[in-house]
């Protein structure tokens, strides 16, 4: 399917199940799925508490073998460097993603039609899409397919169709791993968890988009003032400054919002909610970012530093404020 090449049988059907997104070993807790039974051992981990792992410098423990061994670069230094210039980066998955600074953005792309990669399997899958006959067509809009699976996701599209519901607050969901990314919220789980700083996440992504504050990497360039951004969201955003475009309005006093997330804080002002609660001296805020910022107080943790003298503070505006007096 892929061209990718394995040395075991028993990797080599591991791997079949990423194509066919079966994942046959179901934890009997959260019914969240995995490949491989090996992967769900080390998950049932994370409802017993128990972490068998511990580092024998300073008797940390943890869950899974991979999180020890990545607490272990703490004691060595261990860091991998890019042979081009030499730049450090945090892990190896960071050190991938800055060589393709060096050979301008994605390296391998598809002679056929232009589209580029990052892996090369990526890209061996996608060559299919141009060599087999598309021959699964979608009865409504005529949309064809080169697999069943595909056309059959597809089609829950038209008609609106969720049959995977949320035991709990029965919730539907047109897709079995959006019911599993979603039952996490329930069982406050977050897998993803960041090896520079410890934060831990729901999703992947949302660990990916995190990991960018400790590597001060900025992919994102607004094509009009050329102003970088470490999250495509927070790009998107900015660009409705240059529009002037605000397409959310609030029903009670009718003012207008570039964005819904911000709408939606703002409406707290007229209800008076403050549905985020500090953990720690349960005082509520309208704004997730009021309390993100509020938790420092708690931590004294100042992660907005000053880039010319060194000096830190708790939220960006206070550093904004800082260089404005300071240094302009």
């Amino acid at each position: 399917m892929c061209g990718k090449a394995f040395s075991t049988m028993y990797s080599f059907k591991c791997h079949l199940m990423r194509h066919t997104n079966d994942k046959p070993h179901v934890c009997e807790v959260c019914h969240k799925a995995f490949y491989k039974k090996g992967a769900l051992n080390a998950h049932l981990s994370s409802h017993t508490d128990e972490k068998p792992h511990q580092c024998e410098v300073c008797q940390k423990a943890f869950t899974k073998k991979f999180s020890l061994l990545v607490h272990l670069r703490i004691h060595t230094g261990e860091k991998p460097q890019c042979e081009e210039c030499g730049k450090i980066c945090s892990n190896k998955y960071l050190l991938r993603d800055h060589l393709f600074t060096h050979t301008g953005g994605k390296a391998l792309a598809c002679e056929i039609c232009g589209k580029r990669f990052i892996e090369m399997w990526h890209l061996r899958s996608h060559l299919q899409s141009h060599s087999e006959k598309m021959s699964y067509e979608c009865e409504v809009c005529h949309k064809t397919f080169a697999q069943k699976a595909t056309l059959q996701i597809h089609f829950l599209t038209h008609t609106n169709e969720k049959s995977h519901v949320c035991e709990i607050c029965h919730k539907t969901f047109a897709r079995k791993s959006n019911l599993q990314t979603h039952f996490l919220t329930h069982t406050k789980e977050k897998p993803h968890v960041c090896e520079v700083c410890c934060k831990a996440f729901t999703q992947k992504g949302s660990l990916k988009a995190h990991f960018l504050i400790h590597t001060n990497e900025k992919p994102h360039v607004c094509e009009i003032c050329h102003k970088l951004f470490a999250q495509k969201s927070n790009l998107e955003a900015h660009f409705l400054t240059h529009t002037k475009e605000k397409p959310y309005n609030c029903e009670v006093c009718h003012k207008a919002f570039p964005q819904i997330s911000v709408l939606r804080s703002h409406i707290h002002t007229h209800t008076k909610e403050k549905p985020h609660v500090c953990e720690i001296c349960h005082k509520g805020f309208a704004r997730k970012q009021y309390l993100q910022s509020h938790y420092f107080t708690h931590t004294e943790e100042k992660p907005h530093v000053c880039g010319l003298c060194n000096k830190g503070f708790i939220t960006k505006g206070h550093l904004n404020i800082h260089m404005n007096v300071k240094h302009s």
